[in-house]
Parts: structure tokens; sequence; C-alpha cells
């Protein structure tokens, strides 16, 4: 189902702009639920800017994402910043979804001010809570190469094996690449297709995107952009593998645990490689530090958030305590976590608060009358409405019956 012609209906409306100019002045949207992803496309829309969308729920972040697409259309930079599927201080793999809309979304926000169409980024509490590389460092490690450049094919792929991109004989996925002599395939995590890169000698002959299953060129580009492949560089992990040596020698050798010491040291990519990634991460950093000051942040229901982030951060406390008296993380281990609350974070921004509280004094997207199946009831409605030179948009299952008792009235 595609929607997008419907935005116009209310980006135009006077009401609509005039809140949109005085967003700065703090008062809620009294915005019914089912409403919200409608007045967040909107929104993505008419400001300019990325737009960050926070729900206290991973459910709720989930239903948004899939929702937006409807208004915006299929290929709108929507992103969803995913939740590691451990818990905090938890050792266990992140999952590679996880992994790879996260670094997407970094990526998006980072890359924001170049881009001709602003992301919107739905993240919820826990995702939100979750550390992640400093601005400067995911920067550094985002490459830019260009057509006439010259680069050793040499140091590209042992730079991308540090970053997390995994060797393939044949590219299909992101986060994967190829070689075959001076001819090198890489699967960005910031490209919808795989990015084929020709050397003449050392020096980038053509880049060019292509198709997986039939090889062919897509389009010719003059320079490609790619960021690391996940947040904790596995290029990064010997000089931790060091640190944390004399701890890793309190443990039973044979456990699973202990073998990280040489996973580590290895430089190599493994599947609980994330669980290190606050030893990368000398600040509290989150991704809002990578949002730009012209962002907009729509909350959603901000005491639900607040304390869905209390609850989240009081479990984590609970959860470093056990973790430490059993030896399942040194008593050094960084907080994988923010240390507190969100309020402070959101000052830089212009900050828009979507509730169905009632207590906004400017209800806007409230609930209407109900008719209860009542459909010659509600079509008399709309007439009337019509008449006042209103106008009416019916989403129903039942648009034949009630076509027919349109036309009937």
């Amino acid at each position: 189902m595609q929607l997008t012609g419907l935005l116009d209906s209310l980006t135009q409306q006077p009401d609509f702009k005039d809140r949109l100019d005085r967003v700065s002045d703090g008062t809620p949207w009294q915005v019914v639920r089912a409403a919200r992803p409608f007045v967040a496309a909107a929104l993505g829309r008419s400001w300019d800017g990325p737009v960050l969308y926070i729900t206290a729920r991973i459910k709720r972040a989930f239903d948004v994402t899939g929702q937006l697409p409807v208004w915006l259309g299929e290929d709108a930079p929507v992103y969803r910043f995913g939740e590691p599927a451990p818990q905090f201080y938890e050792r266990a793999p992140w999952g590679e979804s996880a992994i790879r809309s996260r670094v997407e979304a970094l990526h998006a926000l980072a890359e924001a001010d170049t881009a001709h169409t602003q992301p919107i980024v739905i993240v919820s509490a826990r995702a939100l809570l979750q550390r992640t590389l400093p601005f400067a460092q995911f920067r550094a490690a985002t490459q830019r190469l260009k057509v006439g450049e010259r680069a050793s094919v040499e140091r590209l792929v042992a730079r991308w094996v540090g970053l997390g991109y995994e060797p393939a004989t044949i590219v299909t996925e992101q986060g994967q690449f190829s070689r075959r002599g001076g001819l090198l395939d890489i699967f960005p995590l910031s490209s919808l297709t795989p990015i084929r890169i020709e050397f003449f000698d050392d020096e980038i002959d053509s880049i060019r995107r292509f198709d997986t299953s039939t090889q062919r060129t897509l389009e010719k580009l003059d320079s490609v952009v790619i960021p690391p492949a996940r947040e904790a560089f596995p290029e990064a992990m010997p000089a931790i593998a060091s640190h944390l040596a004399p701890w890793f020698s309190t443990l039973t050798p044979e456990s699973d645990l202990a073998k990280d010491h040489l996973r580590l040291e290895s430089g190599a990519p493994f599947d609980t490689l994330e669980h290190y990634l606050p030893y990368l991460t000398h600040a509290p950093t989150s991704l809002l530090n990578y949002a730009p000051t012209n962002t907009l942040v729509i909350v959603e229901e901000a005491e639900e958030l607040k304390t869905v982030v209390q609850e989240l951060l009081l479990q984590a406390d609970h959860a470093r305590q056990k973790a430490v008296a059993a030896n399942l993380i040194p008593p050094d281990f960084p907080m994988p976590h923010l240390p507190a609350g969100l309020d402070g974070l959101l000052a830089p921004f212009s900050v828009i608060t979507l509730t169905n509280s009632g207590e906004s004094t400017d209800p806007w997207f409230s609930p209407g009358e109900r008719f209860g199946g009542q459909l010659k009831t509600a079509m008399s409605s709309i007439r009337t409405r019509l008449r006042g030179g209103g106008r009416t948009v019916l989403v129903s299952q039942q648009t034949a019956r009630l076509t027919d008792v349109w036309y009937q009235q």
C-alpha cells in the first residue's frame, strides 16, 4: 500500500505550518497513536534536516519503521537503529541485523550534511542507551575513494578486514568483499548494491555499481563512501587483549570466555566481538552524538520513555553487580550504556513530544466521533463535514460497501 499522496493534505494545512514554525515552544502535540507515523512522515518531508523518532518500546519502533515507507514511499531514507540481542553486560552475539542497521543509521546521520534527502531514524530507548563509537572515530574509519586516485590494493583489503568486512569468493550481501587481481568488489553497509573498483596499476580506474546475480554494471560512479562494517573494529582488539590479559589469566583456560583472549589478539572478527566495544569508547557516546544540530527529535510519550529508561538503567546496574561477582566481566569493564537519562542530551535539538494523555491544551489529532459499524451514520457525518468545506480521507477494509452506502444516500 502506498499513501504518499495523502501527506499534502496535512503539510499544506495552515495549522500544521504554524505548529512547525513554533516547534521551539515545547508544546506537546496531542496525536492519537495510530496517526503518529503519518505525522512523522509529514514532518520528515517538511523539516530541513534529519528526523530522529524515539519510542519507549522496541516493538513500537518496529511498527513505526514499517509504517513510514507507506507514507513516504519505499525509497525513502528510513533507518531503524537496532537493539543488540543481549542485555547490558551479557556476552552474546549482537546479531547481524542489529549490527548492520546501527551502522547504516550512524552513517546516514554522519553524512546528512551532504545528503540529497535527509534521513529519518527510528530508535527505541534500549537502542539509544547503548553506547557506540565516538563520532570522530567513525568518520576517520569511513573511506572515500575516487576515480583517478592512487591506492594500494593490499592496504585497502587489510583495512576492510580491520573494519569488520569479511572476505568472500563472490560478494552477495552487505559486509562482504572479494579480490580478483586488480579488481575489488565490496558491498558497503551504506549501499543497496555492491561496488566494483577496478585498478590500473595502483590507480583507481573505475568505480561502478553492479548486480549480484548478473554481474552487470548498473551505474558508473565518480566516487564511493565506505563506512565500517561494525561498531567494534577488529583491528582495535589486540590492544584490548593486552589490557585484559591479567583478567583473562584468572579464568579457566578451557572456558569459552577465556578463549576470547586469543580471539581479541588475532584482530579478526568473531561472534561476541561487540561485547568489548565499551573499551573503544572513552566517553558515553550515543546515536545523538551523530545527529547534526538541525535534527528534529520526535519523542513518543515522554513520560513512558523516561520510565523505561530508568527501568533499563536499574536492570543494567543489577546485571553489572552479578557479572562482576561471577567474574564474567573485569572489574574495570566500562558501562556499555549511557550513565543517566536523556533529558540533557536532547537540549541541542528541536524536540516535538507526541502524546495522547490529554495533557496538551492544544489538541490536534485526537479521537473523533465513533460510529460502531453504523455505516449510514458515518456517511452522513462525512457529508456534513464536506459541506462545511472540510476534507475527509476514509481508510477502510469495506470500501465497496461504503461506496454503495454513499451513493444510496
